[in-house]
């Protein structure tokens, strides 16, 4: 019968003998390990970089947009406002204004006479067309 445990084949193992051996290869992954964590961190700091760097553009973007539709909204009233001054400022209003609230008349319709000067101040009458 043959036994139950067996034994690992040892002569397969690579087998360091000696200490200085060892230490140099323990050195050797140590090395090849810090560069691995190097790498990594490097990769994740670009990683965050861009992430944030995507996070400004977006909110760059919503900030345009809002300001350019601001913009548009501003210009609209502005035009309006221009509109508005205009038809304020057009003298048939102006005219029909003083025409009615102030009870002004036209020039046409209204004649002067100038009398003489009595101490140097002119007096003045006027009269309808019909007078």
């Amino acid at each position: 019968m043959q036994h139950v445990l067996r034994r690992p084949n040892i002569a397969n193992r690579r087998v360091v003998k000696n200490r200085a051996a060892r230490t140099k290869t323990a050195e050797q992954s140590n090395v090849v390990f810090n560069v691995i964590i190097f790498a990594l961190i490097i990769i994740a700091a670009v990683a965050l970089g861009r992430v944030v760097q995507f996070a400004l553009y977006n909110q760059y973007a919503i900030q345009n947009e809002q300001l350019n539709k601001e913009i548009e909204d501003l210009q609209q009233i502005r035009q309006e406002l221009i509109g508005r001054k205009l038809s304020l400022e057009s003298p048939q209003r102006i005219q029909s204004i003083a025409m009615k609230k102030l009870k002004m008349i036209k020039p046409v319709n209204v004649r002067y006479i100038v009398y003489k000067e009595v101490q140097d101040k002119p007096k003045l009458a006027y009269a309808k067309n019909n007078f």
